[in-house]
């Protein structure tokens, strides 16, 4: 065989070899995430997931950017291209989704109603209806907005023996810290934790009067649901394995350990990561989800939330469930 012959194949194997890696690289996908929030317990599955590079042996280059609440997230999601996924109240996304957002989620974890009035627990508080003769901090512009007079006639309060106040999102802890107001407004999970050294308190929540309203998960615009499902699908195939082994398999420290590796400016404090978690627990299932993998949406939650958010005209009538949300990327018994 003359030497040209040989070399002419050994430069197509190099050019061959080459080209494979080239469609390697290709088949990378990158995906950006915003978070619902700065860093807390929720996020340890996030990081726990990139930390195993779950993500990475997925062929999925995900980029994590902190966020600065759900309706931020969802807006930005649903009016920009700067982000594939974003972390938000599923419920919030509803919303913007009957406002024209052409916005779905694509796995909601904390399936369960997180929002209610945090009292301190000297107060005596121990229902809604002890809240009368109370201050109440809230913020109109939020979710619990409209909520907050049906919530309270539902449960059978004198509206005019309570006095709501309206302060804006970011006001809302520090006021009932320093007792400029008697009771709080907000997700209890991710605040209790926090306020276990600077006012204990306990809580009444929304889903003990009726209300559905799913929470934290993640959503996608239709386009990125088309363009990136695959990549989607190794993304919630990824954090749904990472939040068994957090709450079924003991793995809550590794979780933890990943979040304060990747996010080491946040000072983060490992107890308060861990009671967020444990705050969470029980809202990772419903009745209607047993049996299911986290994150796969519960048709009849969607069907009670929908109702309720109809009921405060957040949503119009003839809403239908499978409008709002997508099981495509769960595989289900």
């Amino acid at each position: 065989m003359s030497r040209l012959l040989i070399g002419r194949r050994v430069i197509g194997a190099v050019l061959l070899g080459v080209a494979s890696l080239s469609v390697c690289a290709q088949e990378v996908t990158p995906l950006k995430l915003r978070l619902s929030w700065t860093p807390f317990g929720f996020h340890t599955a996030v990081f726990l997931a990139i930390e195993r590079g779950w993500l990475r042996d997925g062929k999925v280059d995900l980029q994590v950017d902190d966020g600065s609440g759900s309706t931020s997230t969802v807006n930005i999601l649903g009016t920009s291209s700067q982000y594939d996924i974003g972390e938000a109240a599923v419920s919030a996304m509803a919303v913007a989704r009957d406002k024209g957002m052409p916005l779905k989620s694509i796995a909601d974890f904390i399936r369960g109603t997180d929002l209610g009035v945090l009292v301190p627990k000297e107060s005596g508080v121990k229902n809604a209806r002890d809240l009368e003769g109370k201050k109440i901090a809230y913020t109109a512009g939020s979710l619990e907005g409209p909520f907050m007079e049906v919530f309270l006639k539902k449960a059978g309060v004198n509206l005019g023996k309570v006095e709501l106040l309206n302060v804006d999102f970011a006001s809302k802890i520090p006021t009932y810290v320093s007792r400029k107001s008697d009771a709080v407004v907000t997700t209890v999970p991710f605040v209790l934790p926090i306020l276990a050294k600077t006012r204990p308190s306990d809580a009444v929540m929304f889903g003990d009067y009726g209300f559905v309203l799913p929470s934290i998960g993640y959503i996608a615009t239709e386009k990125t649901i088309a363009e990136k499902g695959r990549a989607l699908q190794v993304f919630v195939t990824a954090i749904s394995r990472a939040w068994n082994d957090i709450l079924n398999e003991g793995k809550l420290n590794d979780g933890i350990a990943a979040e304060m590796k990747y996010r080491p400016q946040a000072n983060l404090d490992r107890d308060i990561l861990a009671a967020q978690v444990e705050a969470y627990r029980p809202y990772f299932q419903t009745p209607h989800s047993r049996g299911k993998p986290l994150g796969w949406h519960p048709p009849e939650d969607w069907t009670a939330a929908i109702a309720s958010m109809q009921d405060v005209n957040l949503i119009q009538r003839g809403a239908k469930p499978q409008d709002f949300y997508t099981n495509q990327f769960f595989k289900t018994p």
